[in-house]
């Protein structure tokens, strides 16, 4: 009897355990996830800052004398 309580209760902490890593998991992931998608972004913002540079000229408006 006291063997089948102890291994019920081992059970029980063992589906505890694989719930716990696995939550673990996912918040890993998405953590990962975001890392990437904030690196994404600085490397975009940076590509797309450089070309409006560039295309300054062809952007700016010419004065408009009256």
């Amino acid at each position: 009897m006291a063997d089948k309580k102890g291994t019920e209760r081992r059970d029980q902490i063992e589906q505890i355990d694989r719930r716990r890593r696995k939550q673990s998991g996912r918040a890993l992931l998405i953590a990962v996830f975001a890392a990437i998608m904030i690196i994404i972004g600085f490397v975009l913002m940076i590509y797309l800052s450089d070309t409006v540079e560039r295309l300054g000229g062809a952007l700016t408006l010419p004065l408009m004398r009256t």
